[in-house]
């Protein structure tokens, strides 16, 4: 086969590619386009908004709603009881290696503030005996506590 010939093949195979490739992607955009098309037929008819109507049920605001709405009560808690956790957790402290504990935490830190797995520094934090609220009051530290925006 001569050069001219292979040349004139491999120029066929290149434009049935470049034709592949792109009718790959008019397929994407075909794709895409019918999703967004179908998200605004949703928000156009308003369902993806709760339905006062009932034709979407939605808890609390068009189905199972309570008759009577009950009195809150908050939980009291004996004060023996919290005499009893707080001697507990001082004796706690008082056992543990706190160095340990402090190191522990400060590596937690180091992992939320980048993108390392926090659950490994989380368990030898608590391994070390640290509290909850510490690793919790580690993590506050980081990244904040987290505000919802109202949604109705």
């Amino acid at each position: 086969m001569g050069r001219r010939r292979r040349a004139e093949r491999r120029d066929h195979a290149g434009r049935h590619r470049h034709r592949r490739r792109a009718r790959v992607r008019r397929g994407r955009r075909r794709r895409h386009r019918a999703a967004r098309h179908a998200l605004a037929d949703q928000r156009r008819t308003g369902r993806d908004r709760p339905a006062p109507r009932g034709e979407r049920v939605v808890v609390g605001v068009n189905r199972f709603q309570l008759d009577e709405e009950e009195p809150y009560e908050p939980l009291r808690v004996d004060p023996a009881i919290e005499a009893q956790q707080a001697e507990r957790l001082a004796r706690l402290r008082a056992e543990r290696d706190q160095t340990a504990v402090d190191s522990a935490l400060t590596a937690l830190k180091k992992a939320a503030e980048g993108e390392d797995n926090v659950l490994y520094p989380m368990k030898d934090a608590l391994r070390a005996r640290a509290t909850v609220g510490e690793v919790c009051n580690a993590l506050r530290e980081v990244w904040g506590t987290y505000v919802p925006s109202d949604a109705y």
